[in-house]
């Protein structure tokens, strides 16, 4: 009897877990529901996208610092070449009789120096610098100015003051691309303070030296 009871019950249940199933089959989801999970894929994948445009443009931005420090570095070495005891200055005659100009140095036209001063650069720099933005360019800045004003200047105009690598870029300076650095180098000290300054232009100074005849490497 109570096997009788038990097959009765087993029967019923199956019974209506088939039926709760063919309902769920004719009924699918409401309009409602699928609203809710694509509103909820949706904001899914913008969390997802912003992360990862986040942490593509910081590896950029790490990727140009440490061009960068690989510039200084590669100009130190060549300084050591040449045994010289004070950096180079940009307005020296051998640089407009090299390069046809004078002023700031761009970094990519002393590839084309293969006698005099920074003759050797390019056996350190790498084939091809990586540069932020389409019109932006590495410049060697040393006017023989005197010492820049550490540990900040409230001058935009004496922030080039020292031996500095610029970054200039017509378009403008990256606001997020100054943060990383600043922060990275300076620990957020802003644009007066530090190795890492503005200037009037659209540029960004990294600084090497604090003046012509610091050679403190």
């Amino acid at each position: 009897m109570r096997l009788c009871v038990v097959i009765y019950f087993y029967h019923l249940m199956l019974y209506d877990i088939q039926n709760y199933a063919q309902d769920m089959k004719k009924k699918g989801f409401t309009l409602i529901e699928l609203l809710i999970v694509i509103a909820i894929i949706g904001i899914l994948a913008s969390i997802v996208i912003v992360s990862l445009n986040s942490a593509r443009q910081k590896a950029q931005y790490s990727k140009a610092l440490t061009e960068m420090k690989g510039i200084e570095k590669a100009l130190q070495l060549t300084l050591l070449d040449e045994g010289l005891d004070e950096w180079w200055d940009e307005n020296d005659s051998s640089f407009s009789a090299l390069l046809g100009s004078t002023g700031n140095i761009p970094i990519n036209d002393v590839r084309t120096i293969s006698v005099g001063p920074m003759a050797t650069l390019s056996d350190y720099l790498q084939d091809d610098l990586y540069v932020p933005g389409s019109s932006g360019e590495y410049a060697y800045d040393n006017d023989m100015d005197g010492e820049v004003q550490f540990p900040c200047s409230s001058s935009r105009i004496l922030n080039n003051r020292g031996v500095n690598l610029i970054y200039a870029n017509a378009g403008g300076i990256d606001a997020g691309f100054f943060e990383y650095l600043d922060d990275t180098v300076d620990k957020g000290d802003g644009a007066d303070c530090g190795r890492i300054r503005l200037h009037t232009d659209p540029a960004l100074i990294y600084n090497i030296a604090v003046d012509y005849n610091d050679l403190g490497f």
